[in-house]
């Protein structure tokens, strides 16, 4: 994913400030109260979400509307050529957060709210860091995906906690405190990160 992005200039570095949340359940909706916040402050606000439910568009919306077809047509044409010229082995969210990164840069956003797709340590928007990542937040931790993020809550809350960027606020929810805070909080240490757990 770093060399991937690397080919089209980083568009995630130094274009916009990122708040990146991870999560089994609540994530979506954290992003998007996020972003529409961000917007009613009067901030132009990307907002990067998995899955759509009616039209692909819906994973990238910059204050509040869907990326235009016209948009989409040509920065998917860009990738998908580039990808063929340089022979990327590429998964299709690796693809999809990259197009969502172009569009928010293309668009000028000051601020994006980037929603993990999978885990977070290992996950295609994890190429994101400081100081563009501004905070991250966990909303919670469950048993999801354990044939990928672990057998355990504590090995899920330490893919999770792979969003966690050194110096960055983190903001963790409840599930986060009774379950899978240790994986969490040694991150946290380790990043020199404050925590802030939402009861």
């Amino acid at each position: 994913m770093i060399r991937f992005a690397s080919i089209f200039g980083d568009p995630h570095k130094n274009k916009f400030k990122i708040i990146h949340v991870a999560g089994t359940n609540g994530k979506g909706s954290v992003s998007l109260k996020t972003a529409t916040a961000l917007q009613a402050m009067g901030f132009k606000t990307g907002l990067f979400t998995s899955p759509h439910i009616s039209t692909f568009r819906e994973r990238i919306q910059v204050n509040g509307q869907y990326v235009s077809m016209e948009n989409l047509v040509e920065t998917c044409e860009m990738v998908f050529s580039e990808v063929e010229r340089h022979d990327i082995d590429v998964r299709f969210f690796e693809v999809v957060t990259l197009i969502g990164l172009l569009e928010f840069a293309r668009a000028g956003c000051d601020y994006v709210v980037l929603e993990c797709g999978l885990g977070g340590a290992l996950d295609a928007t994890n190429i994101v860091d400081v100081p563009d990542v501004i905070c991250s937040a966990i909303t919670s931790i469950g048993k999801d995906h354990m044939d990928v993020l672990g057998d355990s809550l504590e090995a899920i809350a330490q893919e999770k906690a792979g969003v966690i960027k050194s110096g960055m606020p983190t903001i963790v929810g409840p599930s986060c405190v009774q379950d899978g805070l240790q994986a969490i909080k040694a991150r946290a240490q380790q990043q020199n990160v404050e925590l802030t757990a939402i009861p």
